[in-house]
């Protein structure tokens, strides 16, 4: 059993780092959403894009992300 955390929402790879896991032998047994919660970090972002794009302040986008946790899908996989 091999448990996987990712969401297709917010990772474009989600699709192919589930086909490679079938060619591995592995196939999602069972999915739970929204399951896995973290915190989000401004690492994570371009907030000098966002302002630009959003023509928002830089400290308010800043806190915003920082106060917002993101949510990921657990799959459990097994072997095929």
């Amino acid at each position: 059993e091999l448990l996987w955390v990712d969401d297709p929402l917010w990772n474009p790879e989600h699709d192919a780092v589930a086909a490679a896991m079938a060619e591995l032998g592995w196939r999602i047994a069972e999915v739970r959403h929204d399951v896995h919660a973290y915190p989000l970090t401004l690492d994570a972002f371009d907030p000098s894009r966002i302002v630009e794009e959003l023509g928002v302040d830089r400290g308010w986008i800043e806190r915003l992300v920082l106060a917002t946790s993101a949510w990921s899908n657990v799959y459990r996989l097994v072997r095929a």
